[in-house]
């Protein structure tokens, strides 16, 4: 593969994102700018793309929510888990958690619903055991949601 040159658009094949080179580092490795995310790409990671194929692993620059049902078609800054049983959620969740970190969400909100409360202190366990959670709180306003920071 020819070296890529600075402004190449590219998807980084194992993350499925688009992005653009850069530069190429000493080590041969590429930097790679993916929406906020700077990243250090081995060449081999690398696929050029061809201008019609812009867009279509990732929408770069865009934040998006998602939610339970469909996650990756939703913008990521809220997930309703009304419906769901407890394990179904807590799955849901920590697939929402890593794509609002990987989208550089500085918070996000979980909506759990007030019902008997079992939800939403599975959730809140759920979130304690997080390493890169610095804090979460109820909203004032509903108890049925939970906003949470990184």
């Amino acid at each position: 593969m020819k070296p890529l040159a600075p402004q190449t658009k590219v998807k980084v094949l194992s993350l499925k994102l688009e992005g653009t080179v850069l530069e190429q580092l000493k080590t041969g490795e590429y930097r790679v700018v993916c929406g906020s995310m700077t990243l250090v790409r081995p060449a081999k990671d690398l696929e050029p793309l061809a201008k019609d194929q812009w867009q279509k692993y990732s929408h770069v620059g865009q934040k998006k929510k998602y939610q339970a049902d469909s996650l990756e078609e939703k913008p990521v800054e809220r997930i309703d888990l009304h419906g769901m049983r407890v394990h179904e959620a807590l799955a849901h969740i920590e697939t929402f958690l890593d794509k609002a970190m990987m989208a550089d969400c500085g918070r996000v909100e979980i909506i759990h619903g007030v019902g008997t409360g079992a939800l939403m202190q599975a959730v809140h366990e759920f979130l304690k055991k997080q390493s890169y959670v610095k804090r979460f709180h109820l909203d004032e306003r509903n108890t049925g949601t939970t906003w949470v920071y990184f």
